[in-house]
């Protein structure tokens, strides 16, 4: 027998609403007439004491055999449990709830639902948060709304998807204007499951792909990619597309030795065509853009090779290959190549019966040395195998096969060590390992650019190049962004997940810049060149003390163009007549503020750019990208373009509207105060409709702050059915007057009616006419 209290029957007793059934309503007061039954076979009786000033319940309860069944999963319960379980599965949400619900040896409590209801459930929630069953219209619709600047392109055959925002690009011309810049690309799988074709089949893998900078108050991503096509023109074809978003080419790009990514890269930031193109132009002067390879990368591929050697000689070679990697000039390289390629080809070392040393003796303590000891090579010392001078331009020539002028350096350097290896000493090489320096005359083809051997030439360059920050980012997305993720998400859902990800990402990388401005500023003064290790891989500035200089004037002249232009300085927005052609934002027509674009008019409309885009840099290549076909007039939008919301928040001046001579014949709140009160085509005419909430009932005069104009009333105008207009009868439509009493309360008059009548606030309204007195404050 249990005794209870009527407030505590349904929580001490929840099941009983599911597996008992119900009791009559017209029992007796104090007794239930007749027992509540389980599906087990259980049974409940209850009597009511209601005698005293507490109700107190009497429950008699004889056990069934425990198979009650389980109970439906539906309503809030299914919908808070299907949240519940989204990040985790059902088998560890039963686990969970088992282990805090049931005790040794109990049975399975009907509560207790089973995995493929949850399953079902979580299924039923997860789609219900999709704008489409489809990804890739979920995307579009996305894009419509509010990805509308932030989803960029969209590919349906092959799919892709183009995504950064604003503020991406925005921080990146900052950190441009403020350091010699660094991109780090790379890609990774793993996050966006395949999508299902109409045709039944699925797309190939979709990567991620990701650019990222660098700087002391953090990383953080600039724009991103989802493909499932991973050749050089997709690559190629979002590289510039971000940069014809107002993008700045940068000094300096990362990447993996991927020849997708280095051809791509070449292409969007270089006049250069393919990789060897591009090696072949550093022999003679330095690109726009130093492409580099990362150094882990490439170290991995001698690693792999080497793997099966023994340890110390494994190492030698490593240690080799990473010195040839530091070298920062051409006869440094020489001599340190000319002795890898010696020792591993030879198959003799030691003394030859003269008692000298063999040269190839002589190659492996020179690599011994320069690994063991951090002391530069000698650049005076000389070499019988090497060389004095170096190979003239004339000695080579350019080749767009498998060879290139490098890889004709590397001949030069080869033929002499043949030579040397004539020689035979008086014990076994215990490093003879051909395979590798074979390996190596082919990677020449790269040399600059997985060396430093070009890097005094650009005045700037990591040492060596890394890419380990845009492999931090991956870590990120993998280990934090998708945790508790069980496999990887849906294109739409990640592209979401992502751009608010990313949103934090930026505002918190903004508020430290803002806070570390002029820290920055000293330190890009101080450090003229950075030595970078592997594992530390700042973004930092290396050029000479006169382009020093030249940088410190660039940056004083940014901060210069923002404190100088009065009209900034006042707080006076632009009135949209000019914008900036590479970044769009809208400028004063201010010599202080920006400058004239070359070739354009004078006037209204004449192009100008601000200065902060003038002092980054690369405009022609970004406008030149932007050039269409525009065959008979069709490629433009014909649309004309929309009417300004006056009152809105917009970069209109409210003091011109409302003062100007030429605009006070102009209704100012003809077309609403905000974007939701524009127009709608009713009967074939445009009709305003708005809520009376929506018209806005003060607002301060511009020209002083004393004063301020308050709403007290409305004409409100009702058109006639467009059915019943006829060449006989012509409907005028009707008008009614709104009054605002008290600040709050609106009443309509109408002269068809005897009396006023109040209006609630949400009332839907066609105004023609609004009333506005001023008030001083």
């Amino acid at each position: 027998m249990i005794l209870l209290s009527l407030a505590f029957l349904v929580v001490l007793l929840p099941w009983a609403s599911s597996s008992f059934n119900s009791f009559d309503e017209g029992s007796a007061p104090n007794e239930l007439d007749r027992p509540t039954n389980c599906n087990c076979g259980g049974k409940l009786r209850a009597s009511i004491d209601n005698s005293g000033p507490e109700v107190e319940v009497t429950c008699n309860i004889s056990k069934g055999d425990s198979k009650c069944g389980k109970r439906w999963l539906r309503g809030k319960t299914r919908h808070k449990i299907a949240r519940a379980i989204e990040e985790k599965s059902a088998h560890i949400y039963r686990a969970q709830r088992a282990n805090k619900e049931m005790c040794p040896g109990d049975a399975e409590p009907p509560n207790l639902y089973s995995s493929p209801v949850l399953r079902k459930a979580k299924s039923e929630y997860i789609s219900s948060q999709y704008l489409d069953k489809d990804p890739v219209k979920s995307i579009f619709l996305s894009k419509q709304t509010t990805g509308a600047n932030i989803i960029q392109n969209i590919g349906l055959d092959p799919f892709y998807v183009h995504y950064w925002t604003s503020h991406q690009t925005s921080i990146y011309k900052k950190y441009c204007s403020k350091f010699t810049s660094c991109l780090y690309i790379d890609a990774t799988g793993g996050v966006v499951r395949k999508i299902k074709k109409a045709d039944g089949s699925k797309t190939g893998n979709i990567f991620l792909y990701h650019s990222i900078i660098r700087l002391p108050s953090g990383q953080f991503s600039v724009c991103q990619m989802l493909s499932e096509v991973h050749n050089t023109n997709a690559i190629n074809y979002w590289l510039t597309e971000w940069t014809r978003s107002g993008a700045p080419i940068p000094k300096e790009v990362v990447t993996d030795a991927s020849r997708a990514l280095l051809s791509a890269t070449i292409r969007a930031f270089t006049n250069c065509k393919s990789i060897g193109e591009y090696a072949d132009s550093l022999w003679h002067k330095p690109s726009a853009c130093y492409i580099r390879i990362d150094v882990a990368h490439f170290i991995k591929i001698y690693a792999s090779l080497v793997k099966d050697l023994p340890r110390r000689v494994r190492v030698f070679y490593l240690g080799s290959i990473g010195q040839l990697i530091l070298s920062k000039s051409l006869k440094e390289a020489e001599k340190i190549l000319g002795s890898i390629l010696l020792v591993s080809q030879c198959e003799t070392e030691g003394y030859l019966p003269s008692g000298e040393p063999c040269k190839s003796e002589a190659a492996k303590y020179f690599l011994k040395e320069i690994i063991t000891s951090s002391e530069e090579i000698d650049q005076a010392a000389d070499s019988e195998f090497i060389s004095e001078n170096l190979p003239q331009d004339e000695d080579f020539t350019v080749n767009d096969g498998n060879s290139n002028i490098w890889c004709q350096w590397g001949e030069v350097i080869d033929k002499r060590v043949q030579t040397a290896r004539a020689e035979i000493g008086d014990r076994e090489n215990a490093h003879f390992f051909p395979a590798l320096s074979k390996k190596l005359m082919n990677d020449l083809y790269y040399f600059p650019m997985w060396s430093c051997v070009v890097q005094n030439q650009f005045g700037y360059g990591r040492i060596p190049a890394s890419s380990a920050s845009v492999e931090g980012e991956f870590n990120k997305i993998k280990t934090h962004l998708l945790s508790g993720v069980t496999g990887s998400l849906r294109a739409d859902v990640f592209v979401n997940r992502h751009v608010d990800y990313l949103s934090g990402r930026m505002k918190i990388i903004q508020s430290k810049m803002d806070n570390d401005d002029n820290a920055i500023e000293e330190l890009s003064r101080e450090h003229s060149s950075v030595t970078e290790s592997v594992t530390n891989i700042y973004c930092t500035s290396a050029t000479h003390a006169s382009d020093a200089i030249s940088v410190d004037r660039e940056e004083i002249a940014v901060e210069a163009s923002n404190s100088l232009c009065p009209a900034c300085q006042n707080e006076d927005k632009p009135s949209g007549a000019h914008k900036c052609v590479v970044c769009l934002k809208q400028i004063h027509a201010l010599d202080s503020c920006s400058i004239p674009y070359k070739g354009s008019g004078e006037g209204y409309g004449q192009k100008r750019i601000c200065l902060e885009c003038n002092n980054v840099g690369g405009t022609s290549v970004i406008l030149a990208s932007r050039e269409e076909e525009n065959w008979r007039g069709l490629a433009k939008s014909s649309n004309p373009r929309r009417a300004a919301k006056y009152l809105q928040k917009n970069n209109y001046n409210l003091n011109e509207q409302l003062t100007s001579d030429a605009n006070r014949k102009l209704l100012v709140i003809k077309n609403g105060s905000n974007l939701a009160l524009s127009p709608i085509v009713l009967g074939g005419r445009n009709v305003y409709v708005m809520k009376l909430t929506d018209i806005p009932v003060y607002f301060k005069n511009p020209l002083n702050d004393k004063e301020q104009y308050q709403l007290v009333g409305l004409v409100n105008y009702t058109p006639p059915p467009p059915k019943r207009r006829s060449s006989e009868n012509q409907g005028i439509g009707h008008s009614t007057a709104y009054c605002l009493r008290g600040g709050y309360q609106w009443v309509e008059y109408d002269d068809l009616k005897k009396n006023e009548r109040n209006k609630k606030s949400n009332v839907y309204v066609q105004p023609v006419l609004l009333v506005f007195v001023r008030n001083k404050i």
